[in-house]
């Protein structure tokens, strides 16, 4: 049988059984084809995961119940991946995020760069949302990464220095990861940023480099921002063993 799915439950800090949304339930029951006596886990995004067993299936309206045999409170990792990022173009957003996701980047900010080419539109975080909830539950991690507002480069980075820790830059001409000193890889908090395709301009470059920003270099492929800012978290989390 193939791995149990994960499905999505906002409420489960209620300890009460509660019904599984229609498309959960709908995915749970066509799409996975679960069966009576089938298990599945419930997540909610916080940490919280239930591990329950089917034990009946009514088709004629859908519904089901079932039963749960484990309840779990998963802590966050000790260490936290933010990953500042210019927006790709259309569907190459689904593929930064859902990527990003699997890799456990825990906080997603979208930069508002001088060059950027694609921006946030009004629906784009509902279906943001929509792409980290499919992202965790293939991945089955327990906790959904956060989502902040659109924000200029220069003005992230007094976040970044308010919650300290290190933060890089991907940069062609920047230090190898390999050469990152070995104090640095104790720090809680690691802040990664990507810029456009057409690169920071010398003022929002500068302007992190000149208050302590470390430029690392990704290789000398010139690489979309998608698969920069997958490749940066990927060389990341496997150096910092996130």
């Amino acid at each position: 049988m193939s791995k149990t799915p994960w499905l999505y439950m906002p409420t489960l800090e209620n300890e009460k059984e509660m019904p599984l949304p229609d498309s959960e339930l709908r995915h749970l029951v066509y799409v996975h084809r679960r069966r009576v006596g089938d298990q599945f886990v419930l997540f909610d995004g916080k940490g919280r995961i239930v591990t329950a067993e089917i034990n009946e299936i009514v088709r004629k309206p859908l519904r089901m119940q079932y039963r749960e045999l484990s309840r779990e409170q998963i802590s966050p990792g000790k260490k936290y991946l933010h990953l500042a990022t210019a927006l790709p173009k259309g569907d190459r957003q689904t593929l930064l995020l859902d990527f990003a996701t699997q890799l456990g980047v825990t906080n997603f900010v979208p930069l508002q760069c001088e060059r950027s080419v694609s921006h946030v539109r009004a629906n784009s975080y509902e279906r943001w949302m929509k792409i980290l909830i499919e992202s965790c539950k293939q991945s089955h991690r327990p906790w959904l990464p956060n989502l902040q507002e659109p924000v200029a480069p220069l003005e992230y980075l007094h976040e970044c220095k308010a919650r300290d820790g290190l933060v890089l830059l991907a940069d062609p001409d920047g230090v190898s990861p390999n050469d990152l000193k070995p104090n640095t890889l104790s720090s809680v908090n690691i802040s990664l940023f990507v810029g456009p395709e057409g690169g920071f301009t010398a003022a929002e470059y500068n302007g992190l480099v000149s208050s302590g920003v470390l430029p690392v270099s990704l290789g000398r492929s010139t690489l979309r921002v998608e698969t920069a800012a997958v490749a940066f978290a990927a060389i990341i989390r496997n150096l910092f063993d996130l």
